[in-house]
């Protein structure tokens, strides 16, 4: 596959530019597939999101021309969580299903892979907590663990600021990686 026909998919779903020429060679005695969901938790910069992406990135690529071009490729999504939380306050203004809350929030419940970037960057209320578990739920009771959350916190640190009802959900969902050294975009890398 032609890297531009790479690059086209991946702005379409979402993948920021500053990702799209990174690789799985890039990254050391990490995950090398998504095959599962994954918690990546680390301190800034520690390349929590560009896995994220390029494991994506990895899926894209396997997808043929054709079930591209034909809507049978497997749906994707990335977003940061205080994007999410936007895009549903912006929705209460929506004119059609799929921009109000409810569709926002079916949308991102329903695709097959979900990248949810930089949970615990948002500041919590009951409004929030309530979006986040609609959203973490839904795509529990209905099986769809192709997720990757990322987070500056851990379990334990989102338990108290989210609850345990959500790193629950989480916990179940997903295996936990660690990413641990300096934060690489005060090196100028990615």
């Amino acid at each position: 596959m032609r890297m531009q026909d790479i690059k086209s998919r991946l702005e379409r779903v979402g993948i920021p530019k500053r990702y799209w020429e990174l690789e799985l060679s890039d990254f050391e005695g990490l995950p090398k597939e998504w095959r599962q969901g994954y918690f990546f938790t680390g301190n800034s910069g520690t390349g929590k999101t560009a896995l994220a992406c390029v494991l994506a990135k990895e899926v894209i690529k396997g997808v043929s021309d054709y079930d591209w071009v034909y809507g049978k490729s497997k749906e994707f999504g990335f977003i940061t969580v205080p994007d999410f939380l936007l895009e549903i306050e912006t929705g209460f203004k929506g004119r059609y299903y799929d921009e109000m809350p409810a569709g926002i929030i079916e949308k991102y419940a329903s695709i097959e892979y979900l990248i949810l970037d930089d949970l615990g960057a948002e500041r919590s209320s009951e409004w929030v907590l309530e979006h986040l578990y609609i959203l973490l739920n839904r795509r529990e009771q209905n099986c769809r663990d192709n997720i990757i959350i990322t987070s500056n916190l851990s379990l334990d640190e989102l338990s108290g600021k989210i609850g345990d009802r959500i790193t629950s959900r989480i916990s179940g969902m997903t295996k936990t990686i660690r990413f641990t050294g300096k934060d690489r975009r005060l090196n100028g890398n990615r």
